[in-house]
């Protein structure tokens, strides 16, 4: 797909989500664009590549072809969620079979890669709050911003927390559901 076409294509996109086609609008500007603007330009009788007969034929359209754009978009929002979900089950298989590997590292490398990210946002958020606080002592202005930058800090390395956490341990609880292991109930 040419720049040009892509271009063109967001007007469409923007007068499909104008006539309650949101999904359809939207996907027209991702990669299966080309696709669904062929398929678009069946539909509605109109060239393709035509931007200007797609947008009047849109905004012209009978209720039997809007029925036929409903159709397509539920298509098009069955083959997204497909895609979801079979990324979703390969990540899902990927972890299981770490688990099932002998080998430690395999084993643990989320738990290594989440604590050493934890490791380098917390370094990096306490560095840029110690340069901040650094520059408001050389301004003379740190009493009228001393809660702000202690309050910025501190939702920052409680985002990070509850990020990583919420992560480590939905993906934990996501893949033991899939495998079908019983919750600990100690």
């Amino acid at each position: 797909m040419t720049p040009a076409q892509k271009s063109k294509f967001k007007g469409i996109g923007k007068s499909l989500i104008k006539v309650g086609l949101p999904t359809l609008g939207t996907a027209l500007g991702g990669p299966a664009g080309g696709l669904i603007g062929a398929a678009l330009g069946t539909i509605l009788g109109v060239d393709a590549g035509d931007d200007t007969a797609l947008d009047a034929a849109i905004a012209s359209a009978s209720p039997d072809t809007l029925v036929k754009l409903r159709e397509l978009e539920a298509h098009v929002a069955t083959a997204e969620l497909s895609a979801t979900e079979n990324e979703t089950n390969n990540l899902t298989a990927r972890h299981a079979a770490d688990m099932q590997s002998q080998s430690w590292l395999s084993q643990n490398i989320r738990p290594f890669v989440t604590v050493a990210l934890l490791t380098f946002l917390f370094a990096y958020v306490t560095v840029s709050t110690v340069a901040l606080f650094w520059h408001f002592i050389k301004a003379g202005v740190v009493d009228q911003n001393l809660n702000a930058l202690i309050t910025m800090f501190g939702l920052q390395i409680v985002t990070l927390l509850t990020t990583a956490i919420g992560f480590y341990f939905g993906f934990r609880g996501y893949e033991n559901y899939k495998l079908g292991k019983p919750r600990d109930r100690e």
